[in-house]
């Protein structure tokens, strides 16, 4: 009995991801194991006929690792039938993530405005939530919290913006988070850090003016950017 294997990624020697799917026929069952380790083996959609389709999982997800895979197809009754070895090669496609989360909460400097308890906590876990789950996607190349004493202060926060906007190349990914208060003032946005004052709005809050620029000046570079502004009157920014 011939068992055939299929599959861009096997041919090519190459693969980009966690797992890869391979294609054959003539076998009923199949075994993987990569570096003399059996990984998880799960069947994907779209079976026809004699063909199957599995899923191979557990894959090194450094290009400096080797991966020696080694498959094993048998017969419904278990007898091996064919043996395939492959020494494959991860290539790292993912694109560069650079985050940066923003949570001016607690008591301003000024005391007009109303003390905010969940900023803080907000972008932490927003900061926390993207780094656990973008590692599939996204090479997390820098990451910066802003969450309290002298990081909320505007010059602060504006380095921080600066300083992003010139690490970004072309092709990045930019996440930005803001949390806190937000004002609108004659058709303009404004969000406020820690030591803003607000009978002089235009002097000690953070513009969108400003915001806009950076933002311009980063996705300039070619670079995806996903701005998430959570507090009040964020619709004036855009």
């Amino acid at each position: 009995q011939k068992v055939e294997v299929y599959g861009r990624e096997i041919q090519a020697l190459e693969y980009s991801g966690p797992s890869i799917e391979i294609t054959y026929s003539g076998a009923d069952r199949v075994s993987a194991f990569v570096n003399e380790k059996e990984v998880p083996v799960s069947a994907a959609k779209g079976f026809r006929s004699s063909t199957r389709r599995v899923r191979i999982s557990g894959l090194p997800q450094d290009e400096r690792d080797e991966c020696k895979l080694r498959m094993e197809f048998a017969d419904a009754a278990g007898n091996v039938l064919a043996e395939k070895l492959y020494e494959l090669r991860f290539v790292d496609s993912r694109k560069d993530l650079h985050l940066l989360a923003i949570g001016v909460g607690g008591t301003l400097d000024d005391h007009t405005f109303e003390p905010l308890m969940y900023p803080k906590y907000d972008a932490r876990e927003v900061r926390n939530c993207i780094v656990k789950y973008s590692g599939s996607y996204y090479n997390l190349k820098s990451q910066m919290l802003l969450y309290s004493g002298k990081e909320t202060k505007k010059e602060w926060i504006i380095n921080e913006l600066q300083r992003l906007s010139d690490i970004v190349e072309q092709g990045d990914v930019v996440m930005l988070y803001f949390s806190g208060h937000g004002l609108e003032l004659d058709g303009e946005y404004y969000f406020i850090p820690s030591d803003c004052d607000a009978s002089d709005l235009q002097g000690t809050a953070i513009s969108g003016v400003l915001l806009r620029k950076i933002f311009d000046r980063i996705s300039c570079k070619d670079a995806t950017v996903f701005v998430f502004v959570d507090p009040c009157h964020s619709e004036a920014l855009f």
